[in-house]
């Protein structure tokens, strides 16, 4: 991490590039490399596997190259339109920059589906915002700096194509490349927590741990003592008595964490959105940074080496449908929607990246793995790494996802999981799973089979770890520690039962959406306000973004009212003229395009967006206008252009108060006027017009990568 002091950053653990500042990028990792000489924060150059949490920007002469880890923890969130786009590796922080400059909108199917489904959402690509997408996590992109062009690469994964039968090499390799991680982390220091419950997940990550001849006493082995749940209880007896077999203590309590700084809570609430927060529903708010780093061992993502959601497109929609009744019956139907429509899109991303059909009962895996991966355990690390948490994540690991999960003569899912058990550590196949699980005899007996025809040698794994990498310590000045994690849920009550945040809510949802949420909030349906607060977050964005619009619109008119040429201070005043209507009417929009443009140019385009609105502000219908200035002369500057005249008519729609016409794209033209242009709305009869809205002029400057940098406009009424 490049934090330095106390006070936490975004702008150190997260980045924004855009089209209009390539020339600033500089190359740079955010997050941690894991490879098997060590583990590392800053830019390394060396070719990487996917392996740990990362973004690696590498800035070249004329490219930047942006890279992400296997699983695309952190995500890549990209804005493109009209010659412009924006990235981050943050949804939050991309916001942040587009609410200042272009129109966002509100995905609804998203927000609802992100409430009504339990632990995050379902979403391959879209995300809360209309206009921002998440990259596919084997995403690579390729920015050219001398034109802006951005190129997105889909990497190659060799998902589950090896046969167990002839896997034993890559399984192999699997297992000494994380011996030799665990190794050299413990030749350097004790700082490893190695979860342990009764579950199958945990217990194959702490089987590399005990195999790789790691010291579990100088470790800490943790397991969870919460006796409020009868999972709970059951996971702790088991991993107690594991403990008691293999000699080892069990929450060692000679384990210190060490010296610790503390951040407020608002600098730990801005941390979740940051990182998770609209993708995960829960936001683990953590009021420490540890001065020296702890490396975790969890099960993280251990669902998907065996059968868990493996399940068609009908049955998942179906299954997950169930959920739209959370919120009661006023807002069932539309939770349904909502979930079907994002599920829908979802599993047809899925089953094209992945070539198969919707009736592939693999259809629900994969879409576990592209989605609840990502945003559950991948988001979960990147928070974690702001708190000086490293976790470490082998089942996670894209050479061990090469491996099919069943013999070639079985369906047993489990042939993987036995696999590893039976070849690397079969004594802890003595102890029982919680909740009764087990792995079927036969999937047991062809494991051992197969393993004992091609021996594994121990040995082979072995090697001096006492130079391996880790990061520095990070020794902050200590802050205020005076609050406490049982007040972050008195703290986002406050901010959701605000009165300002009341009327957002009923401005963009169903009236009743706050307290139908706090009525599933008392029945213990739902957790924590959390999910409900990164809503409110979204729509203060989206009021802050219609905000800005309309200041723009205002100045603008300020500009048209003048008697001199102007040009306008902000580079992203697009819309053009707003006016009211009345019932019964219709909408006349006329004038003249001529373009300017270089002699190598092809012909300009003007793309004009009419859009009607409610009384609330809220588009209800929107016209796309096209247009080519064709080829044409122009004497201007010893350039060419071309001209075409305009005209559109629109009957306005049912509880439409007001339209208005912005420029969302002129193309190819380096300078566009709009000469006479002109709204009307008249009476359907065709009578005189009641309101008019006219303009001599609008002159519009772009530059050589069509970002609008300026107006430059007179009135006429």
């Amino acid at each position: 991490m490049k934090v330095t002091g106390i006070t936490y950053r975004p702008e150190d653990n997260f980045f924004v590039i855009d089209s209009d500042s390539l020339e600033n990028v500089e190359s740079a990792l955010y997050g941690f490399v894991i490879t098997e000489s060590g583990i590392y924060t800053n830019y390394v150059k060396d070719e990487l596997d996917g392996t740990g949490c990362y973004v690696r920007i590498t800035a070249y002469d004329n490219t930047i190259s942006i890279e992400q880890d296997s699983n695309g923890c952190f995500g890549l969130y990209l804005y493109r339109s009209d010659g412009y786009f924006a990235l981050s590796n943050s949804f939050f922080e991309l916001q942040n920059v587009l609410k200042k400059r272009v129109k966002l909108t509100l995905n609804e199917d998203y927000i609802y589906q992100f409430l009504a489904l339990p632990v995050c959402s379902l979403a391959y690509e879209e995300t809360a915002i209309t206009e921002i997408k998440l990259l596919d996590r084997n995403t690579e992109v390729l920015i050219d700096k001398r034109n802006g062009n951005i190129k997105i690469v889909r990497t190659y994964e060799n998902t589950e194509s090896i046969p167990l039968e002839k896997g034993l090499d890559v399984l192999d390799q699997w297992f000494g490349k994380w011996s030799r991680i665990l190794r050299g982390i413990t030749s350097r220091t004790n700082r490893l927590t190695v979860n342990l419950s009764g579950g199958i997940d945990s217990r194959l990550t702490f089987l590399l741990a005990l195999a790789s001849g790691c010291d579990l006493n100088a470790l800490r082995i943790y397991s969870y003592t919460d006796k409020s749940r009868k999972d709970y209880i059951e996971d702790y007896q088991i991993a107690s008595s594991i403990a008691s077999a293999l000699g080892f203590r069990l929450n060692n309590t000679d384990f210190k964490f060490g010296k610790r700084s503390y951040l407020t809570l608002d600098q730990c609430v801005n941390l979740s959105f940051d990182t998770m927060m609209s993708f995960h529903k829960k936001a683990y708010v953590r009021s420490w940074h540890l001065w020296e780093p702890l490396y975790q061992l969890p099960g993280a993502a251990g669902e998907l080496l065996r059968t868990y959601w493996d399940l068609t497109a009908s049955e998942l929609i179906g299954k997950k449908s169930r959920r739209s009744g959370i919120l009661g019956d006023a807002l069932q139907p539309v939770l349904q929607s909502a979930i079907e429509n994002v599920l829908s899109r979802s599993v047809r991303c899925v089953c094209e990246k992945y070539g198969i059909s919707e009736d592939s009962p693999s259809v629900g895996h994969h879409l576990y793995r592209e989605t609840r991966c990502r945003y559950h355990f991948g988001k979960s690390i990147v928070e974690s790494i702001a708190q000086g948490v490293y976790p470490l994540s082998p089942l996670l690991d894209k050479r061990l996802h090469c491996l099919r999960r069943n013999f070639e003569d079985s369906d047993d899912l489990n042939g993987l999981i036995a696999l590893i058990f039976v070849r690397y550590c079969p004594e802890l196949l003595q102890f029982p799973f919680q909740g009764g699980r087990h792995i079927e005899l036969d999937t047991l007996t062809k494991a051992k089979s197969l393993s004992e025809m091609h021996h594994w040698k121990k040995d082979a794994n072995r090697m001096d770890a006492s130079d391996f990498h880790l990061p520095v310590n990070t020794n902050y000045e200590n802050a205020n520690d005076s609050w406490k994690i049982a007040d972050v849920e008195d703290y986002f009550k406050r901010i959701i039962f605000s009165e300002k945040v009341k009327v957002l809510v009923k401005r963009y949802f169903h009236v009743d959406l706050l307290d139908l949420y706090a009525k599933r909030i008392d029945r213990k349906d739902y957790k924590t306000w959390d999910a409900m607060l990164a809503v409110v977050k979204l729509l203060d964005n989206l009021e802050t973004n219609r905000t800005n619009l309309a200041s723009n619109t205002a100045s603008l008119d300020k500009y048209l009212c003048g008697d001199d040429d102007s040009i306008l201070p902000s580079e992203d005043m697009r819309m053009i003229r707003h006016v009211n209507l009345f019932k019964d009417s219709k909408v006349v929009i006329s004038g003249r395009i001529r373009s300017y443009r270089k002699r190598t140019s092809p012909n300009g385009k003007v793309l004009l967006t009419v859009n009607f609105r409610n009384e609330k502000g809220t588009p209800i219908r929107t016209y796309d206008l096209n247009w080519d200035a064709q080829y044409g002369e122009y004497a201007l500057l010893s350039t060419l252009g071309g001209i075409v005249d305009f005209q559109q008519s629109f009957v306005t729609p049912d509880n439409a108060v007001s339209v208005d016409v912005s420029i969302s794209r002129f193309q190819s033209a380096n300078l566009v006027r709009l000469h006479n242009y002109t709204i009307a709305v008249k009476p359907k009869d065709g009578s005189n017009a009641a309101s008019r809205k006219k303009l001599k002029w609008i002159h519009l400057v772009r530059n050589s990568w069509g970002r609008l940098v300026s107006f430059v406009c007179r009135h006429r009424n």
